[in-house]
């Protein structure tokens, strides 16, 4: 390719999603900040996972909100929980429902997306245990398109917690399993890398990368401008996740015409211009 050829493409940031686990959402300040979050960022989809609300009181703090769509996965008591809340701009479909995660397919317009799952992986070893297992290829038809968020109680590595040494090694090992036998990547992110924190003298601080996101092969391929921002703590001891799922337009925006004195100098200037 000519040395004067370029190819501008550029971003369009499609469909934004936040996924948090907010410890709590029945207080008027957690409210005010998820109101003030979702203006801020502009987010279409919220994902909510251990709110501390069960009964009556969700469908008051979910009509709070401010969306105009909302499902609800009951905490056991006051464990977990996970709600989802989406604008009449996006189609949400429930593909599945468990006390651990919600599997869905999200559309908008005529556009398909694919499938996003959220995530709230027990804090119990046995019953996380049953997260790998369920959500899973063998089990669900996961063989589009898939991108999985939330808050998963575990970690791949040990350089995902501030302390190893007090981290049991089972939060690794069923987690990196589940990840190789279904075969997603992890998308990354921007921002500080530890999701939960707790303390912070450096005496008593622990931190951790609990929440991440994870997407299938066909996912990258189809939204290669996937993107995940860890944003700052508030009201929690965990920070919201903002992904942003963009593709490349395909009508690159016309740019005035710019010239480089220096590319007068190559070798083969004349013969190039000729050519165009």
């Amino acid at each position: 390719m000519s040395f004067f050829c370029v190819f501008v493409c550029f971003l369009l940031v499609w469909l934004k999603i936040l996924s948090w686990n907010c410890q709590g959402a029945a207080s008027s300040a957690f409210r005010c900040a998820l109101l003030l979050l979702v203006k801020k960022v502009k987010v279409d989809m919220v994902g909510l996972m251990e709110q501390k609300i069960s009964g009556c009181a969700v469908d008051k703090a979910c009509k709070s909100f401010g969306f105009d769509n909302w499902l609800r996965v009951e905490a056991v008591g006051f464990s977990g929980g996970i709600w989802l809340l989406w604008r009449n701009t996006v189609n949400v479909d429930i593909l599945a429902t468990n006390p651990q995660f919600v599997l869905t397919r999200i559309s908008r317009g005529n556009v398909r997306l694919g499938l996003v799952s959220f995530v709230y992986g027990s804090p119990s070893h046995y019953l996380r245990n049953k997260l790998w297992n369920n959500l899973s290829i063998d089990h669900l038809p996961l063989n589009e398109e898939w991108l999985s968020v939330g808050d998963y109680n575990a970690v791949t590595c040990m350089e995902d917690v501030s302390n190893p040494d007090n981290f049991h090694n089972h939060r690794c090992s069923g987690m990196r399993q589940w990840i190789f036998k279904e075969g997603l990547i992890d998308i990354g992110f921007l921002g500080a890398r530890f999701t939960w924190t707790r303390g912070r003298e450096s005496s008593t601080f622990s931190g951790a990368r609990l929440d991440r996101a994870l997407c299938n092969t066909p996912w990258v391929m189809k939204h290669p401008g996937t993107k995940v921002t860890h944003m700052a703590r508030i009201c929690s001891d965990h920070s919201p996740l903002l992904i942003e799922i963009g593709n490349h337009n395909e009508h690159p925006r016309s740019y005035k015409f710019q010239y480089q004195a220096a590319w007068s100098r190559h070798h083969d200037f004349h013969n190039v211009v000729a050519r165009c």
